[in-house]
């Protein structure tokens, strides 16, 4: 296992919105989520120029790979697409007012006609170790959806959720079991910020 960088997709049409977006709606970028895309690509390349990054690893979602894709206008990776590490499928919520599922969603309710957040878990869980063995130190831009499942693959309801485009780091340490990262915020003059996520 090793250490790894990650961050949320910027601002989508569909965040913009207040809708419900799983893995179901393949919504672009706004033009304020490019804007945060941008401003995050500085931070990313204050840290990973201290500790580098050797690849970037996205979902196939288009708000994924295009945030990928402006962050990797200075940093100059390897850049690889995994639909394994697209948001929650949420059937029957997809579409929705955040405001009409949100309860639910909170409540770690299996979305009707959707994917069971177990399922979810499990996949995000296996997908990230596979991610980690394969790359060092990669760099993975994914999901809110995604950050929560992590954390809940090791029995974590972690209080922390990141806003659109803003980086971490998770800082591998050395432990025989259960949650083995230090994780810190990225901030913008390339110090850290360590956090509680419980």
């Amino acid at each position: 296992m090793q250490s790894f960088y990650f961050i949320r997709h910027a601002q989508s049409e569909a965040n913009l919105a207040q809708i419900m977006c799983g893995g179901g709606i393949d919504t672009p970028l706004s033009e304020q989520g490019i804007e945060q895309a941008y401003k995050a690509q500085t931070i990313l390349k204050s840290h990973t120029d201290l500790t580098p990054a050797a690849a970037i690893i996205h979902s196939n979602m288009k708000r994924t790979a295009k945030t990928a894709d402006i962050l990797n206008q200075s940093l100059n990776l390897p850049v690889h697409s995994n639909p394994e590490l697209k948001e929650h499928i949420v059937g029957d919520w997809e579409g929705k007012a955040w405001s009409e599922i949100s309860e639910d969603y909170i409540a770690f309710n299996d979305p009707p006609n959707g994917e069971s957040f177990t399922s979810f878990k499990n996949r995000i869980h296996t997908n990230f170790h596979h991610s980690l063995e394969n790359h060092k130190t990669p760099i993975i831009v994914a999901h809110g959806g995604v950050w929560r499942a992590f954390f809940a693959s090791y029995d974590i309801i972690t209080i922390l959720h990141p806003q659109n485009a803003e980086p971490f780091y998770f800082e591998y340490h050395q432990k025989t079991n259960g949650f083995s990262w230090h994780v810190y915020k990225c901030l913008e003059d390339g110090d850290k910020q360590k956090l509680d996520y419980v």
